[in-house]
């Protein structure tokens, strides 16, 4: 992992300099709050892509009996 340099963009993503955002938080080995969610809303996304997918299987299936 490369050091991060003070003046450099923060890495949770906030958009502020390193030396002014977590430079002095303690660390934390979670990913960043912004991240997680970031990463629920994925996750979110994949379970309506499952029920699509089963809804237009169903749509077949009614076609074929149709």
């Amino acid at each position: 992992m490369t050091k991060i340099g003070r003046n450099q963009p923060c890495p949770c993503g906030s958009g502020e300099k390193y030396k002014k955002c977590c430079l002095n938080k303690p660390k934390s080995d979670s990913l960043p709050e912004k991240k997680r969610d970031e990463l629920d809303v994925l996750k979110g996304l994949e379970g309506e892509n499952d029920l699509i997918d089963r809804l237009n299987e169903l749509k077949k299936e009614r076609e074929n009996y149709a």
